[in-house]
């Protein structure tokens, strides 16, 4: 006949089916332990100071606060391209037409072909002919296929030259 075995101190019990053994009184050590590490296993976020939320909050605020401002430029940027491009859509449609976006104020353009006339955009379009202009902001010369502008006032309505618009003769 098989000799009983008397457990040990160390040796696990299995108690779960022995009658008159209150389970809920059988101690478990480190239990209440480990479950805090099952249900918080990267942080306890209620011990993080006052002082560490405040901040993390500032930061976030901040963060978002940049992130609207900068999709606010980026959409206006986006306006201001598509307006100066529907202004010269005609332009850019057109063999008889050469578009110059940000040219600078003095430049010198030689065409392929002889130019009829100059649309420079500041603040709005001027258009230039032939020969020697100036309207006291814009003093521009068109002979045959070369064309020369220089912005010199600084009066009300002079701005910087924006696009310049060559147009070719038929």
């Amino acid at each position: 006949m098989p000799e009983a075995k008397t457990p040990l101190a160390n040796d696990k019990v299995n108690t779960a089916n022995t009658p008159g053994v209150d389970q809920a009184s059988i101690e478990r050590p480190g239990l209440e332990e480990a479950e805090t590490k099952i249900n918080n296993p990267l942080l306890d976020f209620g011990k993080i100071s006052v002082t560490g939320k405040i901040i993390a909050t500032i930061f976030s605020l901040l963060l978002l606060l940049a992130g609207i401002a900068a999709g606010v430029l980026l959409v206006q940027q986006q306006q201001e391209i598509r307006e100066r491009a529907s202004g010269n859509e005609e332009c850019v449609n057109s063999y008889l037409c050469t578009f110059l976006d940000e040219p600078g104020n003095a430049h010198t353009y030689e065409a392929r072909k002889e130019i009829s006339h100059l649309l420079i955009t500041g603040s709005a379009v001027y258009r230039f002919e032939t020969g020697v202009s100036d309207d006291s902001c814009y003093r521009v010369i068109i002979s045959k296929n070369i064309a020369m502008w220089v912005k010199y006032g600084t009066g009300e309505g002079c701005e910087d030259v924006v696009s310049v618009q060559v147009w070719l003769k038929k």
